[in-house]
Protein backbone atom coordinates (compact mmCIF):
# COMPACT_ATOMS: atom_id res chain seq x y z
CA UNK A 1 0.00 0.00 0.00
CA UNK A 2 1.45 3.27 -0.73
CA UNK A 3 2.47 5.48 2.55
CA UNK A 4 1.45 9.14 0.95
CA UNK A 5 -1.03 10.63 -1.20
CA UNK A 6 -3.84 8.48 0.32
CA UNK A 7 -7.56 9.27 -0.72
CA UNK A 8 -10.35 9.61 2.00
CA UNK A 9 -10.94 5.52 1.93
CA UNK A 10 -7.13 5.13 2.59
CA UNK A 11 -7.37 7.89 5.08
CA UNK A 12 -10.34 5.91 7.09
CA UNK A 13 -8.51 2.52 6.60
CA UNK A 14 -5.27 3.58 7.98
CA UNK A 15 -6.75 5.49 11.49
CA UNK A 16 -9.25 2.36 11.63
CA UNK A 17 -6.29 0.42 11.79
CA UNK A 18 -4.42 2.36 13.95
CA UNK A 19 -7.74 3.00 16.03
CA UNK A 20 -7.52 -1.38 16.46
CA UNK A 21 -4.44 -1.61 17.16
CA UNK A 22 -5.07 1.22 19.93
CA UNK A 23 -8.39 -0.49 21.91
CA UNK A 24 -6.27 -3.96 21.28
CA UNK A 25 -3.55 -2.78 23.49
CA UNK A 26 -5.82 -0.61 26.28
CA UNK A 27 -7.67 -4.32 26.48
CA UNK A 28 -4.71 -6.03 27.40
CA UNK A 29 -3.69 -3.08 29.39
CA UNK A 30 -6.47 -2.61 31.40
CA UNK A 31 -5.70 -4.14 34.59
CA UNK A 32 -1.45 -4.09 34.41
CA UNK A 33 -1.31 -5.59 37.66
CA UNK A 34 -2.66 -8.76 36.91
CA UNK A 35 -1.01 -9.39 33.85
CA UNK A 36 1.08 -12.43 33.20
CA UNK A 37 4.79 -11.83 31.64
CA UNK A 38 3.40 -13.41 28.76
CA UNK A 39 0.68 -10.45 28.63
CA UNK A 40 3.57 -8.03 29.54
CA UNK A 41 5.69 -9.24 26.25
CA UNK A 42 2.89 -8.80 23.93
CA UNK A 43 1.73 -5.67 24.91
CA UNK A 44 5.81 -4.18 24.57
CA UNK A 45 5.63 -5.98 21.26
CA UNK A 46 2.26 -4.71 20.28
CA UNK A 47 3.40 -1.06 21.58
CA UNK A 48 6.93 -1.07 19.89
CA UNK A 49 4.88 -1.62 16.60
CA UNK A 50 2.22 0.89 16.75
CA UNK A 51 4.61 3.79 18.07
CA UNK A 52 7.07 2.37 15.12
CA UNK A 53 4.66 2.98 12.48
CA UNK A 54 2.97 6.14 13.59
CA UNK A 55 6.71 7.50 13.38
CA UNK A 56 6.92 6.78 9.87
CA UNK A 57 3.67 8.23 9.17
CA UNK A 58 4.52 11.17 10.98
CA UNK A 59 7.92 11.94 9.91
CA UNK A 60 7.02 10.85 6.49
CA UNK A 61 3.97 13.78 5.95
CA UNK A 62 6.84 16.07 8.20
CA UNK A 63 9.67 16.84 4.88
CA UNK A 64 8.82 19.11 2.30
CA UNK A 65 8.20 16.72 -0.55
CA UNK A 66 5.74 14.47 1.63
CA UNK A 67 3.84 18.24 2.36
CA UNK A 68 3.53 17.84 -1.22
CA UNK A 69 2.60 14.21 -2.41
CA UNK A 70 -0.12 14.35 0.44
CA UNK A 71 -3.57 14.89 -0.80
CA UNK A 72 -5.91 17.62 0.37
CA UNK A 73 -8.08 15.30 2.63
CA UNK A 74 -4.65 13.69 4.06
CA UNK A 75 -3.54 16.88 4.84
CA UNK A 76 -6.49 17.98 7.20
CA UNK A 77 -7.36 14.33 8.11
CA UNK A 78 -4.58 11.95 8.39
CA UNK A 79 -1.70 14.10 8.95
CA UNK A 80 -3.09 15.75 11.89
CA UNK A 81 -4.06 12.96 13.64
CA UNK A 82 -1.00 10.36 13.18
CA UNK A 83 0.75 13.27 14.39
CA UNK A 84 -0.85 14.32 17.08
CA UNK A 85 -1.08 10.77 18.15
CA UNK A 86 2.76 10.32 17.86
CA UNK A 87 3.29 13.49 19.64
CA UNK A 88 1.52 12.43 22.45
CA UNK A 89 2.74 8.53 22.75
CA UNK A 90 4.80 8.95 26.16
CA UNK A 91 5.53 5.78 26.46
CA UNK A 92 8.86 4.18 26.76
CA UNK A 93 8.78 1.25 24.70
CA UNK A 94 10.56 -1.06 27.45
CA UNK A 95 8.56 -0.21 30.68
CA UNK A 96 5.90 -2.91 32.31
CA UNK A 97 2.19 -1.55 31.16
CA UNK A 98 0.49 0.80 33.95
CA UNK A 99 -2.03 3.31 34.25
CA UNK A 100 -0.14 6.00 32.65
CA UNK A 101 0.25 3.20 29.82
CA UNK A 102 -3.92 3.04 29.56
CA UNK A 103 -3.94 7.07 30.10
CA UNK A 104 -2.11 7.55 26.92
CA UNK A 105 -3.67 4.92 25.03
CA UNK A 106 -7.27 6.75 26.19
CA UNK A 107 -6.02 10.07 24.61
CA UNK A 108 -4.61 8.43 21.15
CA UNK A 109 -8.13 6.74 20.81
CA UNK A 110 -9.97 10.17 21.30
CA UNK A 111 -7.87 11.76 18.82
CA UNK A 112 -7.88 8.99 15.78
CA UNK A 113 -11.83 8.87 16.93
CA UNK A 114 -11.96 12.63 16.75
CA UNK A 115 -10.39 12.62 13.34
CA UNK A 116 -12.48 9.74 11.96
CA UNK A 117 -15.52 11.10 12.55
CA UNK A 118 -14.57 14.11 10.69
CA UNK A 119 -13.95 11.76 7.95
CA UNK A 120 -17.06 10.72 7.77
CA UNK A 121 -18.02 14.03 6.11
CA UNK A 122 -15.98 13.90 3.52
CA UNK A 123 -16.65 11.45 0.41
Amino acid sequence: MQRIGFSAQQCRDALSSYLDEVEELMELVEKPQSMTQDQVSEAQGLLKNLKACLKRDYELRRTAEGGRKMSEVERRHFAPATGQAYVDFHIRIGSRPSQEWFTALYNMQITLRHALAGLEKVS
